[in-house]
């Protein structure tokens, strides 16, 4: 995927995870396998302490303190849940993301306000032009609470379409569903 996929993790807990994540240098040298630390504004408007990391196969991530106010919440469809709504999951441990809070994908220049049209209109969500922590146009999509999706404007070659998927929440499917047919757009 050209693009990062942003996990939030507990307050406090991106030093432990940056010790991992040198100890594991070593064992994934000759690798895709990187990490560096930063301090960036997100294309949500709020700067954070991140981590941004490539996984060996070459995915990217950005690994960044949960948002401010939601000490101790995950993050679902509609609103916050608490940890006790979600008792016994092994992701209880600090050493997990509580969640994702945005997928980032790199699209050609003047592509993001097209984006942002597409979703407001046949899935009726919020978009937002803004400006990502680089300078780039991105439409910024809310898909869940504090859940997003990132279009962000690039001059960089895109590689072409792997398969990469994601699923995402849908109110009024059936809507959305007839929206997009009488549009022709094929759904699967």
């Amino acid at each position: 995927m050209s693009g990062q996929i942003c996990l939030d993790y507990p307050r406090g807990t991106l030093h432990a995870l940056e010790q991992r994540l040198q100890a594991a240098e070593g064992l994934l040298r000759g690798t895709k396998f990187m990490w560096k630390r930063e301090t960036k504004r997100m294309a949500d408007g709020l700067k954070s302490v991140v981590l941004e990391v490539r996984c060996p196969w070459g995915n990217n991530y950005v690994l960044a303190q949960q948002i401010p106010g939601m000490e101790g919440q995950w993050y679902g469809p509609f609103r916050e849940l608490s940890s006790s709504v979600v008792k016994g999951h092994p992701s209880l441990s600090p050493e997990f993301p509580l969640g994702i809070r945005a997928v980032r994908f790199d699209v050609k220049p003047g592509a993001a306000v097209l984006i942002a049209a597409f979703y407001e209109t046949y899935f009726k969500c919020v978009a937002d032009m803004c400006e990502d922590e680089n300078g780039r146009e991105c439409c910024s999509i809310q898909m869940g609470c504090h859940q997003r999706l990132e279009f962000c404007e690039t001059s960089k070659e895109i590689p072409p379409y792997d398969g990469h998927h994601i699923a995402v929440y849908v109110t009024e499917f059936d809507e959305c569903y007839t929206r997009l047919k009488a549009a022709g757009i094929n759904c699967h």
